[in-house]
């Protein structure tokens, strides 16, 4: 079983990228946030440590994170993409030490590059459809009564779509997350994608890279 990480600035088109590597190379998508998310459910014990985390848009503890990590990855049967960890250079060392214990195969690793004028602006325009998980940006997606396009639910703003909540999430990846780019490409796992501009050259880029892989 084979592993592709990608990892980026916030809202740098994390999602939209791994939704579109799963639905063409049919590989399952594994996303940090989800993780969490069904660990607030799973465990209430990390209720309050998670939720704080999500308000200040700050990083849970390395420990609870791999707890749910290992929890997610000991069921999964197939290649997937795993999105928004590792974080840090000590998560991706820990990430290995797990993958190595699992049996399972890390093959890429894509950065995605955006400006952050850029990702400030998908987080102004963002909304997203809690029922499906659709992503919307307001000024450039056809809305319509504020509805989701897929599922007919309303559309909302994600709790951390918040300048500065961004800015305080931007800053701790400058410290602890784009150190990873030089981690990745000394091991000759990293790629970039540039996700600036149009999404379908950044789709072309990505098919580039995994064109040998499956």
């Amino acid at each position: 079983m084979n592993c592709i990480i990608l990892f980026s600035a916030p809202a740098a088109g994390k999602g939209t990228i791994s939704e579109y590597i799963e639905k063409k190379y049919n590989i399952d998508h594994i996303s940090a946030s989800d993780i969490i998310k069904a660990g607030l459910i799973n465990h209430p014990e990390y209720e309050t440590q998670i939720n704080n985390c999500l308000s200040n848009g700050t990083l849970i503890s390395d420990d609870i994170l791999f707890e749910l990590l290992k929890e997610r990855l000991i069921i999964q049967k197939k290649d997937y993409i795993m999105d928004g960890t590792p974080r840090t250079i000590d998560q991706a060392v820990r990430y290995e030490k797990l993958l190595n214990e699992l049996g399972i195969n890390l093959l890429k690793v894509i950065y995605i590059n955006v400006e952050k004028q850029i990702a400030q602006d998908r987080i102004i325009n963002r909304l997203i459809c809690e029922n499906c998980g659709s992503v919307y940006n307001k000024k450039n997606d056809k809305i319509v009564d504020n509805k989701c396009n897929v599922c007919n639910s309303v559309l909302s703003k994600r709790k951390d779509d918040d300048l500065q909540i961004y800015d305080t999430r931007y800053n701790i990846f400058l410290e602890k997350t784009k150190p990873l780019i030089d981690y990745y490409d000394k091991k000759g796992l990293l790629y970039v994608v540039n996700n600036n501009s149009d999404i379908a050259e950044a789709y072309n880029q990505v098919d580039s890279i995994l064109k040998e892989m499956i």
